[in-house]
């Protein structure tokens, strides 16, 4: 049975009563757990009220790193994992401002309700699941209805809709394995205002209905691609084009996408890295537009150049040593140049980083970034110096 299907153990958690109980499994480390304590609980508890104090407690602790009200949410494992966390969501809550009405669709826990909710305008909710329904309620202090959005309402209002994209513990990627699928959410699009549908970063844009029309947003962060957003209607700012978005540094670049890049004839002095949101939002041809930039190996996705380009979007690593991919060559360029430190960097697997990290590494003072890259049938060595990231 699912810890979902609890509803009245989910209702009751709130109630003032069980607060010690919380308080009791709060002080419990992860992995830590007391069998004396946990058959005192069994006694004072009942063992489905007892459950859903441990999920609760469990989701709080993974949700802090997403939400500063994190402890005072009502939220499961699951259900924290697949909402957005508060950061994406007041990014894409800014869209909303003004003064029309605001529905979330498949709202969840309420990651992106919450956000919206903030912004002060008519906002309500809507999820299949009660115990969903309830805690998105509870979070973000507004009304949730517990009913099937292919139903609701959304005519003259601006709509988040976030459709479900794991089945049996599977993360889905595809847009017609929506969960639910396109023949629910289509209409729903056409039907509002203005829309913004939340998908995975590894979404196929080819797979994506109307794209002339639409906005298509890749969102980064620190820890790498959080998600995609498919802006329509009203929400849209760039019709046809895609926009590549970072968090942290509040960098936005939109453009027509493109993905073709010609392939340098030999290496350049720099080796180039593009952000994670700029390549998966197919705009890196489009960044470097007519400046003498190339790609190191088809289809790689990493690029070279002679000149500094000094643009946030890109890593600059300037290449000390070119050869090929034989650790023991590489370690004697290493130890000749008081090397230390060094982090190995590779795409597709084309060498072990870790294993290679620890070979390398010297009793110099001097930190390398060595990467690995394939280009056909061998590998070939870039060392550079320590990363020079122009976003700073």
């Amino acid at each position: 049975m699912s810890i979902l299907d609890s509803t009245d153990a989910w209702r009751r958690i709130t109630d003032p009563r069980f607060s010690p109980l919380l308080t009791e499994l709060a002080q419990l480390g992860e992995a830590d757990v007391d069998p004396a304590l946990v058959a005192r609980l069994r006694r004072d508890f009942d063992a489905e009220d007892l459950a859903v104090g441990f999920e609760l407690t469990a989701a709080r602790r993974r949700a802090r790193s997403k939400f500063p009200s994190a402890d005072e949410m009502l939220c499961d494992v699951e259900g924290v994992a697949q909402a957005s966390g508060a950061s994406v969501a007041a990014h894409k809550a800014e869209r909303f401002r003004g003064d029309r009405r605001i529905v979330d669709l498949c709202c969840g826990i309420g990651g992106d309700t919450m956000a919206l909710a903030d912004l002060g305008q008519d906002v309500s909710g809507v999820d299949n699941s009660p115990v969903r329904a309830r805690m998105a309620g509870h979070n973000a202090d507004v009304s949730i209805e517990n009913t099937d959005v292919a139903r609701y309402p959304v005519e003259g209002a601006l709509v988040h809709i976030d459709p479900g994209r794991r089945r049996g513990g599977r993360r889905l990627w595809r847009y017609q394995d929506l969960q639910p699928g396109a023949d629910v959410v289509e209409p729903l699009l056409s039907a509002a205002d203005g829309a913004a549908l939340k998908l995975g970063p590894g979404v196929d844009w080819d797979e994506v209905p109307d794209r002339s029309k639409r906005e298509c947003e890749v969102i980064g962060g620190r820890s790498g691609l959080l998600q995609a957003v498919i802006w329509c209607g009203d929400l849209v700012r760039v019709g046809g084009q895609h926009t590549a978005t970072r968090l942290e540094s509040g960098l936005s670049y939109s453009a027509v996408p493109d993905q073709f890049l010609a392939v340098a004839a030999k290496p350049g002095r720099f080796l180039l890295i593009p952000d994670p949101a700029l390549e998966r939002a197919r705009l890196v041809a489009p960044r470097i537009d007519s400046r003498d930039v190339f790609e190191l190996a088809a289809g790689l996705g990493w690029l070279t150049s002679d000149e500094a380009l000094g643009d946030p979007w890109f890593e600059e690593h300037e290449i000390l040593a070119t050869m090929s991919w034989r650790p023991r060559k590489i370690l004697d360029w290493l130890q000749s140049h008081d090397g230390g430190v060094v982090t190995v960097r590779t795409r597709a697997g084309a060498v072990d980083t870790d294993r290679e990290q620890q070979s390398l590494r010297g009793s110099g003072s001097t930190a390398y970034t060595v990467f690995g890259v394939r280009e056909g049938k061998r590998i070939v060595c870039y060392i550079t110096g320590g990363a020079e990231d122009s976003s700073g």
